[in-house]
This record gives structure tokens, sequence and C-alpha cells, in this order.
């Protein structure tokens, strides 16, 4: 079961990327809090539909809060 912090996590990265790579400004309005908190986050790309492992990045220390730590 994902928690609704997982879901906006996942909606805040799918969101990045497409802006990124359509050229586009990223919109994204959290609904939680601790998106604006300094957090370390991890985030991995899988290829579709065989799943294989794309690339990650992310940052252990809470150097950005939650979004920027996602967004970067």
């Amino acid at each position: 079961m994902t928690s609704p912090l997982g879901t906006e996590a996942v909606r805040l990265a799918r969101s990045a990327v497409e802006s990124e790579v359509l050229g586009r400004r990223m919109e994204f309005n959290a609904t939680d809090g601790r998106f604006d908190e300094p957090s370390g986050a991890f985030v991995t790309l899988n290829t579709y539909p065989n799943h294989g492992l794309r690339g990650c990045i992310g940052y252990p220390m809470p150097v950005f809060t939650l979004r920027e730590a996602i967004e970067n």
C-alpha cells in the first residue's frame, strides 16, 4: 500500500522528468507540507514495459527540501 506522500512524490518526479523532456515549465502543487522540509531523496527511473533500471540519482543528506531533492 502506497502512502499519500509516496503517491505525491511519484507525481512530482514524473512531472519533473516530463517538464525537462518537453522543455516546459513544471507545475506541481503539493498538498503535504513535508515537501517544504529538508530531506534526502532518491529517484529511480525504469524502462517500460520491461522495468529495467534506466538510472537513479539522489541526495542521502537533507541538503534540499524534499521538493527540490526530487526535482533535481
